[in-house]
């Protein structure tokens, strides 16, 4: 089954790029998985049999194999909640990043941006902290310290470990 596909973070629909008039799909996301766990009770089940970890993992990314028990071993160790394994990635690619988003108010949250997100959020903060500069310093800038972009900012992309509270 596929979905409507979204342009941007204003959540404008993706145009086919043969067709005008018809609206662009994509396969259902990563949260599926998620949505059917819960449902169907599975998660409650294997909570109440005592299991303590579920691995997820990409189809497009084998290597992922060859660190599941270290990762495994780290949350153990860390009372990790969550925790991701990446992979390095370049501009362009169809590739997600665990991104740490900052909020005006200072708190944050460390998730994955989707690849089709991560280009418009970047040229977002990026076109706001040049803005920012130029107001603040009246000269153009090449680099700066990204400001804080309602309601959210990208801080860094890395690995991610959450702890439970």
């Amino acid at each position: 089954m596929q979905v409507a596909a979204l342009l941007d973070n204003d959540a404008h629909m993706a145009v086919d790029e043969s067709d005008a008039y018809m609206i662009d799909t994509k396969p259902h996301g990563h949260g599926d998985v998620h949505t059917l766990l819960a449902s169907s009770g599975l998660a409650r089940k294997w909570d109440s049999e005592g299991r303590k970890y579920v691995v997820f993992f990409q189809d497009t990314n084998s290597l992922c194999f060859t660190v599941t028990q270290a990762t495994l071993g780290v949350s153990e160790m860390n009372d990790f909640e969550v925790n991701s394994v990446t992979v390095p990635r370049k501009a362009k690619d169809a590739v997600g990043a665990i991104t740490k988003l900052v909020r005006p108010d200072g708190t944050s949250i460390t998730v994955n941006v989707e690849y089709n997100q991560l280009e418009p959020l970047l040229k977002y903060v990026h076109t706001r902290a040049r803005a920012r500069a130029h107001a603040h310093l009246g000269a153009p800038c090449t680099h700066v310290h990204l400001p804080t972009v309602p309601p959210l900012c990208v801080q860094g992309v890395g690995l991610h470990g959450g702890r439970r509270e």
